[in-house]
């Protein structure tokens, strides 16, 4: 068992007195490390002012970092212990990640770097264009035939606005393992 007085010299350590700037220190706080050390001034500035604990959720929510911060409140914690030890996770959960991410950008990638081969000015081998074929193996080339003609793409009649093909289609696909 403690002695009396060592257990009053820690309360006055933990909860001293009331200080007259207590409340702007406790609005200044911001979370720039981690949530166990934020926590910590949030608990010694919190502990000098007389506000509700909705109150003090609500600024301990705020000034956390924006990455933990959305997450914590998308669990709607009800008291600042319970933001706490979400923050915590959350932290650690981040944490884990960059450590992952950092550790997959040292690997080798999974395709290999295509060498890229410098040709000449005077090299006269260019690439031959192949004609865009639809779905139906009709060429853009046609297209734009029957587009001049005024033809419907898909069957031999005249286009007008609202033109309703008579040859219907329907496409299914089956998949079968």
């Amino acid at each position: 068992m403690i002695p009396w007085e060592t257990y009053v010299a820690a309360l006055e350590e933990r909860f001293g007195e009331k200080h007259k700037y207590s409340m702007s220190k406790l609005l200044s706080l911001k979370q720039l490390g981690k949530v166990s050390d934020y926590y910590d001034q949030f608990d010694y500035w919190v502990g000098r002012v007389q506000i509700s604990g909705e109150i003090a959720l609500g600024i301990f929510l705020n000034d956390l970092k924006p990455a933990i911060q959305h997450h914590v409140r998308s669990f709607m914690p009800a008291s600042v212990n319970q933001a706490y030890t979400l923050a915590v996770l959350q932290e650690t959960s981040l944490r884990t990640l960059q450590q992952e991410f950092s550790s997959n950008s040292r690997r080798s990638p999974l395709l290999p770097t295509p060498r890229i081969q410098h040709m000449n000015s005077s090299s006269t081998l260019k690439p031959t264009p192949k004609p865009f074929v639809d779905s139906k193996g009709k060429a853009v080339i046609e297209f734009d035939d029957r587009r001049s003609k005024g033809l419907c793409f898909w069957c031999d009649e005249n286009y007008v606005k609202g033109h309703k093909c008579k040859k219907k289609e329907l496409f299914v696909i089956e998949v079968t393992k």
